[in-house]
């Protein structure tokens, strides 16, 4: 008899004859030995399970030495009992304490109870439920400390009661109250400087902040090593002088130049150049030439002869005049005049009434 198979009590017709039982238990013993797979005449030397009052106590599973072969089998291999799923045999009951677990597996529910799940697993190999801090591992070990050091790219300081600015030299954070010049700040603290004040250095590397001066000062440097200061400007006006001639006309036959009458000036001025202006109307008693130059502190401003005017018409007075600027002359009193003369033979003559002047004026550039 195969599976599937049942016992029919009906089966074969019959008497109560030895025979017809004999054929109900042969019946039987294959049914059970196919449903249940009873090996045949084979001494059983442990009981399958056990039944109590309250129900199946509990299933005695021999060891077959392999896992479950077949989908839907239950089977002990050694000490592991193993269930296929119809892909392949999975370990339901474990008796070692390390377990392989292969592929990707989620615990959905329950909490885990196990240790430390190590670092070579993806672990850290720490119980840190007790910890406060920030984690780190180094050569595969992990610890919790309560701060991250530099090499890690934290600061290795507590700053949470610091207020300031945070810095590092030579690996090591700190916070300060002021950032130091090296470092691009000030080294000071300004919140209490008022309005107006200015900064400047000190010393070497060192800000201080200068008090404001007065409305209308200016910020004065006193040269290298000294602090700046504020100064007063002191206005200064150009100096200037102007003489104009109406005591009458004036005349020359030097050819060698001599100082006109009345065109002198004296001033003190500054370490600045200077404007000069001459005007006047000048004729000689024939063709002649006059020549006009200006004389400071004994050197002459337009070489050794100067400008000259030449007289077309005997007697008639031509417009002369001389623009000119000096070079920069030194702090001290300078005289200024105006020289002239004629060319061999003639007389020069320069109108000098209330009618045409002749006028002569000095005027520092600053």
């Amino acid at each position: 008899m195969a599976l599937p198979t049942s016992i029919n009590n009906a089966t074969p017709l019959g008497s109560a004859s030895p025979a017809t039982i004999d054929d109900q238990f042969r019946d039987l013993k294959l049914f059970l030995t196919d449903l249940f797979g009873v090996p045949n005449a084979t001494n059983i030397s442990a009981n399958v399970m056990t039944v109590v009052a309250g129900g199946l106590d509990s299933i005695n599973f021999a060891n077959s030495g392999a896992n479950a072969a077949v989908a839907g089998e239950l089977q002990r291999n050694g000490a592991n009992l193993t269930f296929h799923d119809g892909t392949s045999a999975r370990t339901t009951v474990w008796a070692e304490t390390t377990q392989t677990v292969s592929g990707n597996k989620t615990f959905s529910a329950g909490v885990w109870n196990g240790t430390a799940v190590g670092s070579q697993y993806g672990g850290t190999g720490q119980n840190t439920s007790a910890n406060t801090g920030v984690p780190s591992i180094s050569s595969g070990t992990w610890s919790v400390s309560s701060t991250l050091s530099p090499t890690l790219g934290g600061t290795g300081q507590n700053t949470s009661a610091s207020t300031g600015v945070p810095s590092v030299s030579s690996g090591t954070w700190s916070v300060a109250s002021t950032l130091s010049t090296t470092l691009g700040g000030t080294g000071q603290n300004f919140s209490a400087t008022a309005q107006g004040n200015t900064l400047y250095f000190s010393s070497a590397g060192t800000l201080a902040a200068l008090a404001p001066g007065t409305s209308g000062q200016f910020l004065k440097t006193q040269g290298a090593g000294a602090n700046p200061t504020w100064d007063t400007v002191t206005a200064t006006a150009p100096v200037f002088g102007r003489v104009v001639r109406t005591a009458g006309d004036v005349t020359t036959t030097s050819t060698t130049l001599v100082d006109l009458t009345a065109a002198s000036i004296t001033l003190t001025t500054g370490a600045f150049p200077t404007t000069i202006l001459f005007t006047c109307t000048s004729n000689t008693n024939g063709l002649g030439i006059l020549y006009l130059n200006v004389d400071i502190d004994g050197s002459l401003e337009l070489g050794t002869a100067g400008i000259f005017s030449y007289t077309k018409i005997a007697h008639y007075f031509e417009f002369t005049s001389i623009a000119h600027q000096s070079a920069a002359l030194t702090a001290a009193s300078h005289t200024f005049k105006i020289q002239w003369k004629v060319s061999s033979g003639y007389t020069g003559t320069i109108e000098a009434d209330s009618a045409t002047p002749y006028s002569f004026s000095v005027s520092e550039i600053r």
